[in-house]
């Protein structure tokens, strides 16, 4: 638990320090399009895993 718990600390970090950095350098339209690529990150996570769960035999019934 104490790993997990290291690892979405400094994966939080990690993703404000980076979002602070494109908001001083580049200003707000740059914060936008980095909304936009996590998002699109995210979707992208979300439409493999719903295609491999839902079309393949990869996780089966206990």
């Amino acid at each position: 638990v104490s790993a997990w718990v290291l690892f979405v600390s400094l994966t939080t970090f990690v993703k404000s320090r980076l979002a602070a950095g494109m908001m001083a350098h580049g200003g707000a339209r740059s914060l936008l399009w980095y909304g936009v690529a996590t998002q699109g990150g995210s979707f992208v996570g979300a439409l493999v895993m719903f295609l491999v769960t839902n079309f393949t035999d990869v996780f089966k019934s206990a």
